[in-house]
């Protein structure tokens, strides 16, 4: 058996004042301002320890939970996750209407399904993910439905034109 030797910290705080019992509450910037200080405070002077870093503060904007996040540090695999975010991503962007972008969800073997009959999200290695959970809105759905809009209207409009010239030319 092989035995990893690493050096981890934890930080335990209560949100009562010692002996009095007085609340410290604190506000959320307030609180976040004194994690990163904290946390800069251990780069700085124990850099051994970068395996017990956590993201404080949100600055990566992905939709990746801290514990995906710790996940991805451990294993250097991607979660189910960001698996199923780029596969949606990489099928919105070739998709020309929301029925085009379903059938490239099954092309990819990814199953869908319904809550009060809208389609809402993927059933993957046996659970559920919401679409809305995987970074992907309904404001993306209503740019599919303008997409496909557009697309039929420039389609009559390219008949209509077609069959004026052909009326034209029979003149």
């Amino acid at each position: 058996m092989i035995i990893k030797q690493h050096f981890q910290m934890h930080i335990f705080a209560s949100r009562f004042e010692y002996k009095t019992g007085k609340s410290l509450l604190l506000s959320k910037d307030a609180l976040l301002k004194l994690k990163k200080g904290i946390q800069n405070y251990q780069q700085e002077k124990f850099p051994e320890l970068s395996g017990s870093v956590v993201r404080h503060g949100g600055d990566d904007k992905s939709n990746t939970s801290e514990k995906e996040y710790q996940f991805k540090l451990r294993t250097g695999r991607e979660s189910d996750r960001e698996h199923l975010s780029a596969v949606i991503l990489g099928c919105y962007k070739k998709a020309r209407s929301i029925d085009n972008f379903l059938k490239l969800l099954r092309e990819n073997n990814l199953i869908t399904y319904e809550r009060s009959g809208k389609t809402t999200g993927i059933i993957f290695n046996g659970k559920k993910f919401r679409f809305k959970g995987l970074g992907f809105t309904q404001e993306q759905f209503r740019g599919l439905e303008r997409v496909s809009e557009r697309e039929n209207s420039l389609s009559e409009n390219r008949k209509a034109e077609l069959e004026k010239s052909k009326m034209d030319q029979n003149r």
